[in-house]
């Protein structure tokens, strides 16, 4: 059961990267947090230093839910370390809130985590990131907690270099 209801989740992550595209959710796929596609633009969220110097960067959030569906999140993984980029990754979860259905999948499961990862990138893409988000995936199972399983498909955050 509990591996069933770690599958759920991350199936729910997967839909939540829908919330960094930039054309609106479709009936066909749920939401998984209230205020989807993002309402302020993503490259607000890239921390400064890194896009002056072309930096890329990976971060894996591990959240939770409250009863309220208010999202916490920790950083549980960032690449490279130094650039905030753990902080810009909180700082785009803030004032989230899980949609009602997504908040019922998780009730049953008792502290239900899901991960949340996130890629920045600039454009053109480094030719390394791919590498790196390979690596980081490849060592990161089950990182938010046993039965969390492999990252969902990410969420890309892309700017181009100032």
């Amino acid at each position: 059961m509990r591996w069933m209801a770690a599958a759920l989740v991350v199936g729910f992550c997967v839909v939540g990267a829908s919330f960094a595209q930039s054309e609106a959710p479709t009936a066909s796929r749920p939401q998984f947090f209230d205020l989807e596609p993002l309402e302020r633009p993503r490259e607000r969220n890239y921390p400064q230093r890194a896009l002056e110097r072309g930096v890329a960067g990976v971060v894996h959030l591990c959240c939770r839910a409250n009863a309220a569906r208010d999202v916490s999140c920790e950083v549980a993984v960032e690449w490279p370390n130094n650039f905030r980029f753990g902080e810009s990754a909180l700082s785009l979860m803030h004032g989230r809130r899980l949609t009602e259905q997504a908040a019922q999948n998780l009730q049953d499961v008792p502290g239900a985590t899901f991960r949340v990862p996130i890629r920045w990138q600039t454009m053109p893409t480094p030719p390394e990131l791919d590498g790196v988000v390979a690596r980081i995936d490849s060592e990161t199972i089950d990182l938010c907690g046993p039965g969390t399983g492999a990252a969902p498909d990410y969420i890309v955050i892309e700017a181009r270099r100032l």
